[in-house]
C-alpha cells in the first residue's frame, strides 16, 4: 500500500515534467509596398500600398508560415493606356534563423534581435487582376524568397512577446501569364514591409 500511494503521489509531478512544449505561435499584420510595373508603363517601379497577414509556428532554427498579400494599385494611376495590377497573393514559407539557438545566455538587446534574423522559401499562388474594358482576373504559381528581423517591443522576461518585423520579399512567378489582350502578367520588384508581430 505504501509503495501504491508513493507511486500515486508522483504520478503527476512526472508526467507534468515530462509533458511537451508545444512551439511557439507567431501572429504578424503589416503594411508596406510593392514596387510594382504591372500596366503602368511610364509608371515602372511605382510603390504601391500593400497589406500583410502572417502566422506561423516554430521559434528555432527552422519554422513555418502561412501568409496573404494584398496590393491596390487600380484607382491610383489616371494616365492615358495605363492599366495597372492588382495582386493578391497566398503563400506557404518556411522560415530558416541561423543563429537561433546561438548564445542563449547572452541577452543584450542587439544578440535578441541578431536571433531573429530570418531567411524565407516558399511556394504561393497568385491573383493578378485589373479593370480594361471589364473585370480580368488571371492566376499563376510560383516561389517566393526573402529575409526579415525582428526588433522586440517588449522586455525578454514577458511571457508574450512583441515585436516590430522589418521584412523585404519577391514572389517569382513560375509560368507566363497574359490577360485576354496579351499583356504579360510581370513580377514585382519586390514587396518592402513593416508589421507588428505577436509572439506567445
Amino acid at each position: 500500500m505504501l509503495v501504491l500511494a508513493v507511486c500515486v503521489a508522483t504520478a503527476p509531478a512526472r508526467a507534468e515534467a515530462q509533458a511537451p512544449t508545444r512551439p511557439r505561435i507567431e501572429v504578424a499584420v503589416g503594411v508596406g509596398a510593392s514596387l510594382d510595373d504591372g500596366g503602368l508603363k511610364e509608371a515602372q517601379g511605382a510603390a504601391v500600398p500593400s497589406f500583410f497577414v502572417m502566422g506561423g509556428f516554430g521559434g528555432g532554427v527552422v519554422g513555418f508560415d502561412l501568409g496573404l498579400f494584398a496590393n491596390s494599385a487600380n484607382g491610383r494611376y489616371h494616365e492615358p493606356g495605363i492599366i495597372p495590377v492588382d495582386r493578391l497573393g497566398m503563400e506557404g514559407v518556411v522560415v530558416v534563423r541561423p543563429l537561433a539557438e546561438l548564445w542563449l545566455s547572452d541577452w543584450r538587446y542587439g544578440m535578441r534581435i541578431a536571433r531573429t534574423m530570418a531567411l524565407d522559401f516558399g511556394l504561393g499562388v497568385e491573383r493578378a487582376s485589373r479593370l480594361a474594358r471589364a473585370p480580368e482576373a488571371v492566376y499563376r504559381v510560383g516561389s517566393l524568397i526573402g529575409l526579415h528581423v525582428d526588433v522586440p517591443l517588449t522586455p525578454r522576461t514577458a511571457p508574450r512577446e512583441l515585436r516590430l518585423r522589418l521584412a523585404l520579399r519577391r514572389f517569382y512567378g513560375a509560368s507566363r501569364v497574359t490577360f485576354p489582350d496579351g499583356e504579360p502578367v510581370t513580377d514585382t520588384r519586390g514587396e518592402v514591409f513593416a508589421a507588428l508581430a505577436a509572439v506567445f
